[in-house]
């Protein structure tokens, strides 16, 4: 499991904040972009 997924697990249980709603999309793109989605992730944090 990679940061970006474990950030949004974290998020999940702290129902005080936005992020949690949107979590189940960040899954559901993962899911459906897999590695692709992984690399774009990883270019947009090495810029």
């Amino acid at each position: 499991m990679h940061p970006f997924t474990h950030f949004f697990l974290r998020n999940l249980q702290a129902p005080q904040g936005p992020l949690p709603l949107f979590a189940p999309i960040i899954f559901f793109l993962q899911n459906l972009a897999g590695f692709q989605f992984h690399s774009l992730w990883g270019l947009t944090l090495s810029r």
